[in-house]
Formats: C-alpha cells, structure tokens, sequence
C-alpha cells in the first residue's frame, strides 16, 4: 500500500490521539512513512502495523525505552517474554488486591 493515510486519519483508526502518535515519533518508535513538501504526515500498511504493536506493549506497561528496543531488535520471543511478564505483574496485581480487600473485611468485623 502506498503511504496515503494522513496522521489525524492514523489516529482515528487506531482510536488514539495525534498528540501520541507525535509523541512515538518524537521518541524514534514511529517515524512516517513520508513527509510531504506541505508537512503533512504520511503513513502506510507498515507504520499502521507498527503502532498496532507499540499500543500493544504499552498497553502491557512496557517503558517507551523497551519498546524502542523491542522494535529494533525484534525477535517473537522478546514478545513471548513480555507477555509472561504482563501476566505475572498483573497477576500479583490481583494477589496484592484480594489481600487488600481481605484485610478491610477483617478489619470492619473487628470494628
């Protein structure tokens, strides 16, 4: 596909704000595909895939630095380790909420 989508049409597929899309790019995570002699931002098939998978890491609480470092050197298993990651930070998440709520039970019966 040849880059024809403009950032603000980019933002409103990916349901994200132009403002974070500038923000990859200003970080090297998103460069556009082009850049027309009238500054508009370009973007083609690849950059879309490309903000898919950074939104993805983000969602999973990976640093911007990481995710730079992922989409560099970009081997499936980095992905693969992320995810075992994510999962296990959230399910500690979970842990320490369900602590937290056992604890305000017991603490309202002594109350």
């Amino acid at each position: 596909m040849n880059p024809s989508i403009m950032i603000f049409k980019l933002a409103k597929l990916m349901h994200v704000s132009v403002h974070q899309i500038r923000y990859f790019e200003e970080n090297g995570l998103l460069p556009p595909a082009l850049t027309g002699d009238n500054q508009y931002r370009m973007y083609g098939t690849d950059e879309m895939y490309r903000l898919a998978h950074i939104l993805l890491l983000r969602q999973l609480d990976v640093a911007v630095p990481q995710v730079k470092r992922c989409l560099e050197h970009y081997i499936a298993a980095d992905d693969q380790a992320l995810l075992k990651q994510s999962t296990r930070t959230l399910e500690q998440q979970i842990t320490d909420l369900q602590v937290q709520a056992l604890q305000q039970r017991i603490g309202a019966i002594q109350a």
